[in-house]
């Protein structure tokens, strides 16, 4: 279990990584869409919100959800006046997982990433401000 654990804070760890460096660059929104990272983050995302859905009250469970609000925070700032990283989002069907999201019962941190995810995906070039706060 520990490795585990271990493995789901380094994947946090990167996924901030990628989140501040597209923040200001977008270049590097670019070079990461390149690489499939949007593609990485949405099936990461799909796993974890099963995970932390099936094990929702546990450690396991409000660590997957972390991981969740940290890809949807990465994946805010990857789309952001980036077409076609949110064109890449959106074809891993990352939207209707977010919307189907949205009925289930979230950590208020993790609702509040998906409304900036869902945001960023949808709307054409929105302001990075919205884009869930503080690390």
């Amino acid at each position: 279990k520990k490795s585990e654990v271990g493995g789901d804070d380094a994947i946090v760890a990167v996924m901030q990584a990628i989140r501040f460096l597209s923040y200001s660059s977008e270049s590097n929104r670019t070079q990461f869409g390149d690489l499939g990272v949007c593609e990485t983050l949405s099936s990461l995302i799909d796993l974890k919100v099963e995970e932390a859905l099936e094990a929702s009250a546990s450690p396991v469970g409000s660590l997957a959800w972390k991981v969740v609000g940290a890809g949807l925070t990465a994946v805010s700032y990857l789309s952001y006046r980036h077409p076609s990283n949110r064109h890449k989002c959106l074809s891993t069907g990352l939207l209707q997982r977010i919307n189907s999201m949205n009925r289930c019962k979230l950590p208020e941190k993790v609702r509040s990433c998906l409304q900036s995810a869902k945001t960023m995906l949808t709307v054409t070039d929105a302001p990075l401000a919205s884009a869930g706060g503080k690390g």
